[in-house]
């Protein structure tokens, strides 16, 4: 009875509530993301396709759920625009003129937005022809190569901004952040395929393959628990009542992330690997050493590749803090809003304080992140193969945790809501 009391509970809510229509409508926009990744782009020969592996290419078609290796009109997905919106994003740390958009409010934040479009644009062309000039082959083809570059151009950058626009319409009317939702389908669009294959492969050690199984499921755990783990700091906000000659406080908690940066230090580090390993490869020609340095960083699974790894990771993720997070600024809007730290001053005292916890609470963080975006050559080095171990950890799985949390958030709240309205 008790069953069927959270059955019909559960029906009943998805009856009454707005979450079955966004839940439809989410998978409708998915199902619409997912079929233009099959999609060729004209004049693709689709029997010499093969599917990239490492490198920047290897991460994007990742991201991308295959549809880069395919060269479907949907290529570049909402990498473009990701891109736009780190440089839109840093722009408004860096430059004046954006800060004061910034701080416009609604207007303000409209205009970004339209600038990251704008820009969104400019980067898919750019994009579309450099990938494109690097990747297609002759026999890749059935057209002349630099005419399919030209049409690709214009297709590949009107398909990312078509799936700009299907991630807007999950943000406004289905589940979770809509960018976000679409590379987290992307990435996990491969993992069936991929524990079917590390199946096969370990058929005959069925042994080996559960312990990977349950490898898999302790690090997605673990990973989950330190992107919610956050430093409290606890702050009291103080109004004084004149009339009764007293001091009334309430406490309350700033949050300080363990991994504030989230997965934009990998994003960095893989990037400026694949550039440096760009320039050596130029070099090559040149130098044995140049040579020696290009084939260690084209290997994502070699110690020299790792090690320059972990050491942006940790760089980056200093720098994108000092960047974020400006102290000062945080202390002087809490003594604005009649708060305090206890047994800290107000104003540089505060800001002292919070410098003090951000490197006791960040060191730790960056160490981890970089831990966990060693995980996949860890587990490759044990021989899981390279397609399930990517979800051991790095890139993908920093970004899958966070868009799950998220839904679940989502649902919790609908459900919450649900609840309250039944009183």
């Amino acid at each position: 009875m008790g069953l069927l009391f959270k059955i019909k509970n559960i029906l009943n809510f998805l009856k009454t509530s707005d979450l079955s229509d966004r839940l439809i409508h989410t998978l409708l926009l998915i199902t619409l993301f997912r079929l233009g990744g099959f999609i060729f782009l004209p004049g693709v020969n689709e029997e010499h396709i093969t599917r990239y592996t490492d490198g920047l290419l290897g991460l994007l078609d990742v991201f991308l759920g295959g549809a880069f290796s395919n060269l479907s009109i949907f290529g570049l997905g909402v990498m473009p625009y990701i891109s736009a919106s780190i440089i839109t994003h840093l722009s408004t740390l860096l430059f004046p003129s954006f800060k004061k958009i910034q701080m416009d409010g609604q207007s303000g934040r409209v205009r970004l937005n339209q600038i990251t479009k704008y820009l969104t644009i400019f980067i898919a062309i750019i994009h579309s022809i450099a990938f494109m000039s690097y990747s297609v082959t002759d026999k890749l083809i059935l057209i002349n190569k630099y005419y399919f570059i030209f049409i690709a151009a214009f297709i590949l950058t009107a398909g990312s901004m078509f799936c700009v626009w299907i991630g807007e319409r999950i943000t406004d009317n289905g589940l979770g952040q809509g960018i976000s939702m679409l590379i987290f389908v992307g990435i996990v669009s491969s993992l069936p395929s991929a524990v079917y294959n590390e199946y096969c492969l370990k058929k005959n050690d069925i042994v080996t393959f559960v312990i990977e199984m349950l490898a898999l499921f302790i690090i997605i755990i673990l990973t989950t628990a330190v992107h919610m783990a956050v430093r409290k700091v606890t702050l009291v906000y103080i109004n004084e009542i004149i009339e009764y000659r007293k001091i009334a406080s309430l406490r309350q908690y700033f949050p300080i992330k363990m991994i504030s940066a989230g997965v934009m230090p990998i994003i960095f580090a893989q990037v400026l690997i694949f550039f440096i390993g760009f320039i050596f490869n130029l070099l090559s020609k040149y130098s044995e050493l140049a040579t020696n340095i290009y084939t260690s960083l084209s290997d994502n699974m070699s110690w020299g590749y790792n090690i320059t790894f972990a050491i942006l990771i940790i760089i980056f993720t200093f720098l994108y803090i000092a960047i974020n997070f400006n102290t000062m600024r945080i202390a002087e809007d809490l003594k604005r809003s009649s708060a305090i730290i206890p047994g800290v001053k107000p104003g540089t005292e505060t800001a002292k304080h919070i410098d003090k916890i951000l490197l006791r609470t960040v060191t730790p963080g960056a160490i981890i992140l970089a831990i966990i975006a060693l995980l996949p050559a860890v587990a490759y080095s044990f021989g899981v193969d390279r397609s399930l171990g990517r979800f051991y950890g790095g890139t993908t799985l920093l970004i899958i945790i966070p868009v799950v949390y998220e839904c679940i958030s989502q649902i919790n709240s609908f459900w919450i809501h649900h609840k309250y309205s039944e009183i």
